[in-house]
């Protein structure tokens, strides 16, 4: 797999009904959104599960507004857990998103620039830090792997863990540097589960 800073497939709509264009997009067109992609995944246009589709860019969170940050200097078992507090993308807010069709559903799997490796949801921390995710995974398996639900009406989509069959969520009762983190614990959909990428 060869990783572009552009989608290998570009979905747009069109008289109702969504256009696949093959091929990397130019400098000048924009990135497709995620409703696009995965749009196009639940069609059956994406390539099969061994050839995913990646885009580098960052993870929004639409509950309030804020990139999804890679903590990169915290420690022990704080290291690398991602909380959504940025306004802008920089380095600890890249990723190497990945799209693949699974079973007529979407996978979704986020590899940090900033650590190297990928998100995992920790099942090994306790009380609030439960189900944390962590950028700290060297391989994929089900605790890296993420299904996306697409909402067709707001145009964003939800992330439910593979391991524990949990909504992932902007975690925001924690007070200063461990406010927004983002955890695998919901059972149901709310604002704090609806995520966009950049």
């Amino acid at each position: 797999m060869k990783l572009t800073r552009s989608l290998a497939v570009i979905a747009t709509a069109t008289a109702g009904a969504a256009t696949v264009l093959s091929g990397a997009a130019s400098a000048a067109t924009p990135p497709p959104s995620a409703y696009q992609v995965i749009s196009a995944a639940l069609a059956g246009h994406l390539a099969p599960a061994d050839d995913p589709v990646c885009h580098e860019g960052g993870l929004l969170s639409e509950y309030n507004d804020r990139y999804v940050s890679t903590e990169t200097g915290y420690s022990g078992s704080k290291k690398n857990i991602m909380r959504a507090r940025a306004t802008t993308v920089g380095d600890t807010e890249l990723y190497d998103i990945c799209v693949t069709l699974v079973n007529r559903e979407v996978e979704v799997t986020f590899r940090s620039q900033a650590s190297g490796l990928y998100a995992t949801v920790d099942g090994s921390s306790s009380g609030y830090f439960s189900s944390a995710l962590r950028a700290t995974a060297s391989r994929v398996g089900p605790a890296e792997t993420f299904q996306a639900l697409l909402d067709p009406a707001a145009k964003n989509f939800q992330l439910r863990s593979r391991l524990n069959n949990r909504y992932v969520t902007n975690f925001k009762r924690l007070p200063g540097a461990d406010s927004m983190i983002l955890r695998a614990i919901s059972t149901t959909i709310g604002a704090p589960e609806n995520f966009n990428w950049s």
